[in-house]
């Protein structure tokens, strides 16, 4: 199964849910900004003929997401399947945040969709996936234990960034 992911968080969880059983091709070299990626004529052929693609969605890439909707086969809009506790959907019209991976436990629901996308474009090896992603959920799970175990002592909650992208993780452990 071939699978194309937009960035690196979305490469690994596809990686990881996939193990042997997927290739899986990330569009945006590291080091690069996402949001700054032109896709190749390659590039584009590879999305074209991926079995699954990966993509956050709301425009997050929108160049990538267009290509996205458009073809055949599965494809994952991350941003349309996450949930919140208290809210529901966490998307409804433009996400302030997109950067949804620094939750653990948002990663966690990424880990699902990204296992419902390849399970119905291979349902050969749907156990497979769900056992591997059985696996990294419950890694994210211990990761989101020893973050909240280790931001919940801290003498003072807040953090300085250089860029917006803490908002979910913030929120999950109490930061401002």
């Amino acid at each position: 199964v071939g699978a194309v992911a937009a960035f690196y968080p979305l490469a690994e969880v596809a990686r990881r849910v996939g193990g042997n059983d997927v290739d899986v091709s990330d569009l945006t070299p590291a080091g690069a900004e996402p949001h700054d990626l032109e896709l190749t004529p390659e590039q584009v052929d590879d999305l074209e003929g991926a079995d699954v693609v990966v993509v956050m969605g709301y425009d997050f890439q929108p160049a990538l997401e267009a290509i996205a909707e458009r073809r055949d086969g599965t494809t994952v809009f991350v941003l349309d399947e996450l949930r919140t506790e208290a809210e529901g959907r966490i998307v409804e019209g433009n996400v302030l945040d997109p950067h949804v991976w620094l939750d653990p436990r948002l990663m966690q629901q990424i880990v699902t969709a990204v296992e419902a996308g390849l399970a119905d474009a291979d349902p050969d090896n749907a156990e497979t996936y769900a056992a591997n992603a059985r696996d990294y959920r419950d890694r994210l799970g211990a990761l989101d234990d020893e973050y909240a175990a280790g931001l919940g002592g801290c003498e003072r909650d807040e953090i300085v960034t250089a860029h917006d992208a803490f908002g979910w993780l913030a929120a999950r452990y109490g930061l401002q």
